[in-house]
Formats: structure tokens, sequence, C-alpha cells
């Protein structure tokens, strides 16, 4: 047996150690943890949580031996029980995470400032009305692949959480209503990720645009029914991420409208839209100069617009060109030779 595997058994046998230790042998633990140097058993990291732990990713967690074996809800109940000040909280490598999760944490841990919870298919809406009831201090809410979730806990969450500024509500049955009371509520928002969000329409993209003056980052991806009506209302200059990929009746008229409208973007992703033609690349390339990142994947573009992309954004670091067949090889091995990034392969 190891020294650390011998410090870890006895800790594992009497607790009150690690309780009474000192701050940098509770730092060395973690330390231990994050480097992956030792497989540790889920029991003894149920010790490192206490009434001073204020935040928990459990990411952090994921190499313990006996993890694969625990039920998401099993192991956050027991480590939000423990750390009632808790005011950070990441369990994005779980999967089913359920409303007794919910609970819990509207039990005991209301100061949490940023929570982030990862297919949430079991989620329903009044727990997390309850929830968000006692978190006011809530400012980063991350819940994805929320498919019972509605309107109901949308517009909770918008009440409450008034200093909210970053939302990812993902997969979920929201309508234009739900979006509306957020973005007239929380006016601070920076960052609003509605992945897939299908049943909102042009007028969410409005009401996004009217109010949210403070966005950095909007990801409308798989949302069906946008179309050029919403993205030409969408001005927004302090906006940096668009992410509009999979929006399938978007056109090249859209893309100009927003190109003129947010004229410092960094970041663009206009993936399979596929009636998108080398007029959107070319409008995105002579009006957002500030262009980073460009996905492309599936869109009808030839290698002239590709080149005019290339050339006029000198800050230009990455292009996405998945099943872009008109792209010559000759194109690419040019660009690539310049230190441009460019992927065509899924």
């Amino acid at each position: 047996m190891s020294l650390v595997s011998l410090c870890v058994d006895v800790l594992v046998k009497f607790p009150t150690v690690l309780r009474k230790s000192k701050n940098n042998t509770k730092k060395y633990v973690w330390n231990l943890l994050s480097t992956r140097k030792i497989k540790f058993p889920i029991e003894f990291l149920y010790l490192l949580v206490d009434g001073e732990t204020k935040n928990i990713d459990f990411a952090d967690f994921k190499h313990t031996s006996g993890w694969s074996d625990i039920r998401a809800d099993d192991v956050i109940v027991t480590f939000c029980k423990k750390a009632p000040n808790l005011q950070s909280l990441s369990a994005l490598c779980f999967k089913n995470i359920s409303d007794i999760t919910i609970t819990e944490l509207t039990e005991n841990c209301p100061l949490i400032e940023t929570l982030e919870l990862h297919f949430c298919a079991l989620l329903s809406d009044k727990p997390l009305e309850s929830l968000v009831a006692k978190l006011s201090h809530l400012r980063i809410l991350s819940l994805t692949h929320c498919a019972k979730l509605t309107d109901s806990s949308i517009t909770a969450i918008a009440t409450t959480c008034t200093n909210l500024q970053h939302i990812t509500f993902t997969h979920s049955k929201i309508t234009d209503k739900g979006v509306s009371d957020l973005v007239s509520i929380c006016k601070g928002l920076k960052e609003i990720n509605l992945t897939s969000s299908r049943l909102i329409t042009d007028k969410s993209v409005t009401s996004i645009s009217q109010r949210c003056l403070k966005l950095k980052s909007l990801n409308l991806s798989g949302c069906t029914q946008l179309s050029n009506t919403g993205f030409s209302t969408l001005v927004c200059f302090n906006l940096h991420s668009l992410n509009v990929s999979g929006c399938v009746e978007l056109k090249d008229l859209g893309v100009l409208a927003f190109a003129q409208g947010c004229p410092f973007l960094t970041q663009v992703d206009i993936g399979y839209c596929k009636l998108i033609t080398d007029k959107s690349v070319s409008q995105l390339s002579l009006r957002c100069p500030d262009l980073e990142s460009v996905v492309l994947d599936s869109c009808d573009i030839s290698d002239s617009s590709f080149k005019e992309l290339a050339l006029r954004c000198e800050k230009l670091k990455y292009v996405s060109l998945v099943g872009c067949k008109k792209i010559t090889e000759d194109t690419l091995s040019k660009f690539r030779s310049k230190g441009l990034v460019i992927n065509t392969k899924k």
C-alpha cells in the first residue's frame, strides 16, 4: 500500500482528522483530485465537504472509484446537506437529475449564485419554481434537456432571480411568452442559450433584441421556427457570439440583417442553415471585420466567399466547413499554410 493510499484509508476510518485539519491539508487533497494522481473512494469525498464549502464541481470527481455506480440524485443530495453555504454547484457531468435534487437544494442551499445541471429531462415545473423562489442571489443558471419545463418555470426564474446574467435553458417547452417574461424582468442578461426551443418564434428574437442591451452571447441553435423576419430585428452592439445553427428557415437576407445590427461579432455559427449562400458569407466578412471563429457547416458556399472571409477578417483563427463540397482543396491548402485552422471533418 502506498503512503497516499494509507493516508486515505486512515482518513476514511477517522474522519474527524480531516474535519479538524488545517485548510492547507484540504487544499492538498483537492490538488490530488484535480491532478488525478489517485482514485479516492466516494465515501472519502463526502469528508471534504462541510459548512465552509462554497463551490462544488462534480466533474472533479469523475475519476474516483465507484463513481460509475452512483445515482446523480444520491450524491448531489448528500453533498448539499453537508454544504449549507454553497454558492456554486456544477453537475454537468451527471445525467437524469430529478426533482429529488431540486427539493434538497431548496431546503439546504439558499445562497447559490451559480447552478449548472445537465440532462434535466426528469425535472418538472413545481419543484423548480419552489427552488428559484429562494434563490434571489442566482446569477448563472444552466439547465439542459428540460423536456418537461414550460413557461411557468422561466417566469418563476425571472420573477425571483432579477440579477440573472447567464441563462441556459435548452430543449424545453417554453414559448414566446416565457422569453418575453424573462427578458422584460432580467434586463442585465449577458448570455442566453435557448438551444432547441422549438416552440419560440420570431417574436422572441424581437423581444431579446429590444430588451437585452447588455447581451454578449446568444445561442438559438435548433430553434426551427425562426426566420428572416426575426433576425431582421436583431440589433445588439454588445453581441460578440451568435449561434443560429440549424435554424433551417434562415436565408441570406436574415444574415445580412444581423450582420448590420451586430457589427462587433467575433464568433458566428450558421451551420446547417442550408439556404445560406455566398452572399451571406460575403456580407459577414464585410460588416463584421472582428470575426475570429466562423462555422459554415453544410452551407451552400464556394471558394469566392470563403476567400473574402479569410482575407477581410484579419483576426480570423478558425473556420468549420464540414459538408461544404464546393470549397476546393487548393483553397483550403492555401489558407491553412497561412495558419488558419480549417475543420472539414465531423
